[in-house]
C-alpha cells in the first residue's frame, strides 16, 4: 500500500505545479510578457503526469495567449508599415477577444494601444460627422466608448443626441 500512495503523490504534485504555472503564466501575460507566459506553459501541454482537466486548461490558455499575442503583433507590424487601417482593425479585434475571454480584464498590451485606438475611432466619427454621415459618426463614437473611456466621444454623442432632440422638436412644431 505505501507504494501506491507514493505513486499518487508525484502526479498530484505535478498537477499542483501545473496549476501554479497557469497562475504564473496568467500574471506574466497580463503584465505584458506573453513570450515568457508561453514558455512557462509549452512544456506542460503534453505532460502525461498532469491530470487531463489541468492539461486541457494549459492547452486552452496557451492557445488563447498565443492567438491574442499574434493578433496584437500583427497590429503592431501593420502600424509600423504605416497601414493604420489594418492595425486598428487587428487591435480592435484583439481587444474585443481579450475582453470576452477574460471578462474585461485588460493586459498591458491592451492598455498600451487602447488610447490610440479610441482616439482613432473618435477621429473617424468626427470626420464622418463633418461629411454628413451621422449614423457612421455615431457608430464610431460608440465604438470609442466601448473600447475606452473617451471624454471626446461622450461629448460628441451628447451633442449628436441634443441635435437630434432639437430636430425632433422642430419637426413636431411644424
Amino acid at each position: 500500500k505505501p507504494a501506491q500512495t507514493t505513486k499518487a503523490a508525484p502526479q498530484g504534485d505535478v498537477t499542483r505545479k501545473a496549476q501554479d504555472a497557469l497562475s504564473s503564466a496568467d500574471a506574466l501575460y497580463f503584465q505584458g510578457q506573453a513570450d515568457a507566459a508561453l514558455n512557462v506553459l509549452k512544456p506542460l501541454m503534453d505532460d502525461a503526469r498532469i491530470s487531463e482537466p489541468v492539461r486541457k486548461e494549459v492547452r486552452n490558455t496557451y492557445n488563447n495567449f498565443s492567438s491574442l499575442f499574434g493578433q496584437y503583433n500583427n497590429g503592431q507590424a501593420a502600424f509600423s508599415r504605416g497601414d493604420k487601417e489594418t492595425a486598428f482593425q487587428q487591435w480592435t479585434a484583439f481587444m474585443n477577444k481579450e475582453s470576452s475571454l477574460y471578462a474585461g480584464k485588460k493586459s498591458a498590451y491592451t492598455r498600451s494601444i487602447s488610447t490610440r485606438v479610441v482616439d482613432e475611432y473618435v477621429a473617424l466619427g468626427n470626420d464622418a460627422s463633418r461629411k454628413g454621415d451621422h449614423h457612421a459618426a455615431y457608430r464610431h463614437w460608440q465604438k470609442a466608448l466601448e473600447l475606452g473611456d473617451s471624454v471626446a466621444a461622450k461629448i460628441a454623442i451628447d451633442n449628436a443626441n441634443n441635435k437630434a432632440m432639437q430636430l425632433y422638436r422642430q419637426a413636431l412644431r411644424l
